[in-house]
């Protein structure tokens, strides 16, 4: 048997909703982005890989009320699975639910050849001999009616009551699990870069950093294993990745396009799994098959000349079309240069770049003045000083003002400030 896995399609990701897309011009560009990756893992399958069914395990959309362009471009890929008689079923995910229905709703009243919309946990069993455990995030998830807990252990003992099937057990579900990673990235950071040569310099290097799932309320790895499948594919958690199962080959599909800047290096895709595939060790029957044209993302930050000497490093055709995120870090007088120059910088982006969106998030500014404002403030009120009276207070803040305020609006400021505090001490008191 021959399956293609994806989870996670946020086909109506509205990021950036102001710059609209070259091709779906209704419709913003990272929406367009989520829509052209579908189709090539559509036509990847319906032309290429030709499997017998296709599960989405999850967020078909990104929110629960999808507009007619992007349903009626769903609809169309729908079509070509089912002219090419291969099933597809669809699991319910977090982002597709509220409390009063689906966004799939429409797809499910249709009855569709071939078509099935997994709303609550089943079964299912293939002419092949499989027996395929499908776990959506179901309405009384949602609507807190029973926790993922109980759901999942009321289906295991379903489970348990079913004859056993000759062919494999392939589980796949939506939920978060315990210890899985959530977010992996990669962090630039400067390091000595000392060779023996007379110049010694600095270079920027990736640093790795991970964060995984403390949610207490979430599933576990034992939970997974408790199941009896021999493979689990899950969506929820957009990074592909393998979890450390005992008894089975357990992996997030990943999401098929990156969200954002946190997955700027992560591979996006879907998964084939083939029980005529050579074993690997890690996969086993299951291949990992790459999106290649994900949206290009560049972070240029520092100071604009910390910028400049990074972007001059860069292999230029790998970020045509990219998203550029220009973030300053520094001190005022450096920020006034890079306000300076930001303007010729982006134009300089765009044209070499041919950049679809350059963002600035707000200025990281090391005002010296105001740390020091801050460890005299700390002085003053450390725990085994005087008590604290008003006045005390009001000394600081009035030092901070005149060292940050033109001189014409000090005094303005200070009586906003003295007044501020005047009432915060007032409420406190009532």
């Amino acid at each position: 048997m021959r399956m293609a896995i994806m989870a996670d399609l946020h086909l109506n990701k509205p990021t950036y909703r102001n710059v609209m897309d070259k091709e779906f011009t209704s419709l913003p560009f990272r929406t367009g982005d989520f829509l052209r990756s579908f189709e090539w893992m559509i036509n990847k399958c319906v032309n290429e890989i030709k499997p017998d069914c296709i599960v989405i395990a999850g967020d078909t959309y990104d929110t629960f009320a999808p507009n007619n362009e992007v349903r009626g471009f769903f609809s169309v890929q729908l079509k070509k699975c089912i002219d090419a008689n291969i099933f597809v079923n669809i699991l319910i995910g977090n982002h597709d639910i509220c409390m009063r229905h689906n966004a799939l709703s429409d797809i499910e009243e249709l009855k569709l050849k071939n078509i099935k919309i997994i709303t609550k946990p089943t079964i299912l069993d293939t002419k092949q001999g499989h027996r395929l455990l499908l776990f959506p995030y179901s309405m009384d998830i949602e609507r807190k009616n029973m926790t993922i807990q109980e759901e999942f252990s009321k289906f295991l003992q379903d489970v348990s009551q079913k004859e056993k099937v000759k062919g494999k057990i392939l589980f796949f579900g939506h939920f978060g699990v315990q210890e899985a990673r959530i977010n992996s990235y990669k962090k630039e950071v400067k390091v000595n870069s000392d060779d023996g040569d007379d110049e010694a310099g600095t270079e920027l290097v990736f640093e790795a950093k991970e964060y995984r799932n403390r949610n207490a309320h979430d599933l576990t790895l034992g939970d997974l294993d408790s199941i009896g499948a021999h493979y689990i594919f899950l969506g929820d958690f957009h990074e592909h990745q393998l979890l450390k199962t005992r008894s089975a080959i357990s992996m997030y599909c990943g999401s098929i396009e990156k969200n954002n800047y946190n997955e700027q290096f992560q591979d996006k895709g879907f998964i084939v799994y083939d029980d005529a595939y050579e074993k690997d060790l890690n996969m086993g029957c299951c291949k990992f098959i790459k999106y290649e044209n994900c949206r290009p993302m560049l972070e240029l930050k520092g100071t604009i000349e910390d910028m400049k000497q990074y972007y001059s490093t860069l292999d230029l055709s790998k970020y045509q079309n990219a998203i550029i995120k220009v973030g300053f870090i520094g001190d005022r007088k450096q920020f006034t240069v890079f306000s300076s120059e930001l303007e010729d910088f982006k134009d300089k982006l765009i044209k070499e770049t041919n950049a679809i969106h350059i963002f600035l998030p707000p200025p990281q500014i090391n005002d010296t003045s105001l740390q020091e404002a801050i460890k005299k403030m700390e002085e003053k009120f450390k725990p085994d000083s005087k008590k604290v009276v008003s006045i005390d207070i009001m000394e600081v803040v009035k030092e901070m003002i005149r060292e940050r305020v033109p001189e014409d609006e000090v005094l303005l400021v200070e009586e906003m400030a003295t007044n501020i505090y005047k009432q915060v001490i007032s409420t406190k008191v009532k």
